[in-house]
């Protein structure tokens, strides 16, 4: 979104474009696996951690068709922060993924509601 008050319109425009269809989409999508589903479909080296398996974005490609919806809040970093600590020790712990996002999820929220938010289920 680019509000109408912005002195750079344009280019703000061309780099939400760069950052979801273009390169950036591409750059991202290397990494943050399914931030950039659209660039995933010219990736063709898996990520690093799981070099042997040469079939990682066809299949999670099809996983993504499974993939529930998310809404980010104004605490995105905490988000982030936590999703990475929670299936970080998930992975470890060989304890439930569904368990890590409960957790992410009460962690988005209490940290929301710490700074004033109001919060609805």
């Amino acid at each position: 979104m680019i509000t109408s008050s912005s002195e750079k319109a344009e280019a703000a425009a061309e780099f939400v474009h760069w950052l979801e269809a273009g390169d950036g989409a591409l750059e991202i999508g290397k990494t943050q696996y399914p931030a950039s589903i659209p660039a995933h479909t010219s990736l063709t080296t898996p990520p690093a951690g799981i070099e042997g398996q040469t079939d990682f974005y066809e299949i999670a490609g099809q996983a993504v068709e499974n993939l529930a919806s998310v809404t980010w809040g104004p605490n995105t970093t905490v988000a982030f922060r936590s999703f990475s600590d929670e299936f970080t020790a998930a992975v470890r712990n060989g304890t439930p993924l569904a368990e890590a996002l409960q957790r992410v999820q009460e962690t988005v929220v209490e940290d929301l509601k710490s700074k004033g938010f109001k919060v609805t289920n």
